[in-house]
């Protein structure tokens, strides 16, 4: 009914549905179709409701993706990786000091240097 409005004309409301879902953005469809392929799955765990759900929930991670927009050309990624390594002063980014800022789960105290596990 949302996707191919055609196929249910003798509906009279249908086409005003699938014009207001046509002006939505792409996450809200990506959301209605993975938040309607789960309840079937959780009433009927069969491998019909498994396929039929897993369909339309593939459409709604379609959508989804779409709503990411495309993937930058090589260019732009090259670019924008050199203006980020000039402005930082690093070839890491923002992930160098994650290393340097890392606290121990616990304290134990240093290490045996004398220690040799053979590994």
């Amino acid at each position: 009914m949302i996707e191919a409005p055609c196929c249910c004309l003798f509906i009279d409301f249908v086409q005003n549905i699938s014009d207001w879902m046509e002006k939505r953005p792409y996450w809200n469809r990506a959301a209605l179709y993975c938040a309607i392929a789960l309840p079937s799955v959780f009433l009927c765990l069969e491998l019909q409701s498994i396929f039929g759900s897993g369909l339309i929930f593939a459409t709604g991670v379609i959508y989804g993706m779409m709503s990411l927009g495309r993937k930058a050309s090589q260019q732009e990624m090259i670019l924008n990786a050199e203006r980020e390594t000039t402005t930082t002063g690093s070839t890491l980014g923002t992930q160098s000091t994650l290393v340097d800022n890392a606290q121990p789960m616990s304290y134990t105290g240093p290490p045996k240097a004398a220690f040799d596990s053979g590994i």
